[in-house]
């Protein structure tokens, strides 16, 4: 039904409003290599932008002796996103739809999940934005920087084990620059805590915080929320990050994602991240903790769920050619802490890739291979060694 709908709206909405627009002669249509299709009226009324993005993959997989034992092709990610304005400039929104089974999250919210953001913003001033909806949250530089404009095929096991994923909330950002030209960022949300559409509901909310601080001044072409330098930034650039997070009564074992606790537990989480940017070169790390009151938890047939409490590390560099032929790699490592050393265990991931840019993020193969160190082995808990090995296509608008 939900894919009806889209098509319908294509297939009635957008030629509607061409049909308008071509009578009226108030509109026009712009066609962009890496920003879409956008639809604006002459007088600046409103703007429409739509774009979508797919990634292709092939996945192969192994044991650390090399016996293979999963082979796999899958559509990671299909993406319909749009944005723009309508009346007034300072008053815009966001949406996006998922539509592969990666992007749904059957397992833990129950049904095919498609929507991914759905916010509105409000800019009352030069530097001050509002926001109300669901969207992401101002978290780790990783997760919010997206899914399409990543330098390897995915993100870190760090990403995926601590981040906070969307939310529905109000948001809040401050954009400002010191005298001399450092730039700061201030960004804050208080939101339910349970992420995208989850059926459950409590007095608990989630607040947060990040402070961004840019010494060298701005990234070129906001280039410190895309992965990897492909505009060789000509002088070097430097951004510092720090972000906590106080989840109420969180219901879900990651706070805004993962599967329900069979109790609720409040979840603390500290992030800190540093970029750095020059002539083809890009350093990135990042260092989570995470906290609960309560992460052990267990129903009345002494079934465990749990919270992963601990910390996360992850570090990659890269340098660009001036070909946008991309070397990176990658180190991260997951720790939990000890009592949770009952339900899983720490684990080391070395990541080698390239990537070739066809045009910028939006079309470009990518590859990359990874070794998975666990320190402690364990059937029960499917803990091995192993090697994962990926090829995938991106093309988007």
């Amino acid at each position: 039904m939900k894919y009806l709908l889209t098509i319908l709206f294509f297939s009635i909405g957008v030629p509607g409003i061409f049909a308008q627009t071509n009578d009226q002669d108030e509109a026009s249509l712009l066609l962009h290599e890496t920003d879409g299709i956008n639809i604006a009226s002459l007088d600046s009324t409103y703007q429409i932008n739509f774009r979508f993005r797919m990634q292709n993959r092939f996945e192969l997989g192994s044991d650390a002796s090399g016996n293979i034992n999963r082979k796999t092709f899958l559509v990671r990610r299909m993406r319909l996103r749009s944005f723009g304005y309508l009346g007034r400039k300072n008053l815009t929104y966001q949406f996006q739809l998922g539509f592969a089974r990666g992007d749904a999250d059957i397992e833990n919210s129950g049904f095919y999940n498609v929507l991914r953001d759905a916010v509105i913003f409000y800019k009352p001033t030069r530097n001050l934005e509002l926001g109300m909806g669901l969207t992401k949250l101002p978290g780790n530089r990783q997760r919010v920087i997206s899914s399409g404009e990543q330098q390897f095929a995915d993100r870190s096991l760090s990403n995926a084990t601590f981040n906070l994923d969307r939310d529905a909330g109000v948001f809040v950002y401050y954009r400002n620059k010191f005298k001399g030209g450092v730039r700061y960022n201030l960004m804050g949300a208080i939101s339910t805590g349970k992420g995208r559409n989850f059926d459950v509901s409590n007095a608990g909310l989630a607040y947060t915080g990040k402070v961004e601080l840019l010494p060298f001044g701005d990234f070129t072409l906001r280039g410190d929320y895309f992965e990897g330098d492909w505009v060789r930034e000509k002088s070097p650039k430097l951004s510092i990050a720090a972000a906590y997070s106080f989840n109420e009564d969180a219901v879900r074992a990651g706070g805004q994602i993962g599967e329900k606790l069979y109790g609720i537990s409040d979840i603390n989480t500290f992030i800190s991240d540093i970029l750095f940017k020059y002539s083809g070169f890009a350093l990135y790390a990042e260092y989570i903790k995470r906290d609960a009151s309560n992460p052990l938890t267990y129903n009345a047939d002494n079934d465990l769920r749990y919270v992963y409490e601990g910390t996360g590390l992850n570090i990659q560099a890269s340098y660009m050619l001036p070909v946008y032929l991309e070397f990176a790699a990658r180190y991260t490592a997951i720790t939990p802490d000890k009592e949770l050393e009952v339900a899983t265990t720490a684990t080391r991931q070395y990541t080698l890739a390239a990537t070739r840019y066809v045009r910028w993020h939006r079309v470009k193969l990518q590859t990359d291979l990874t070794y998975q160190d666990v320190l402690l082995k364990n059937d029960i808990l499917n803990s091995k060694d192993g090697w994962l090995f990926r090829f995938q296509v991106e093309v988007g608008i």
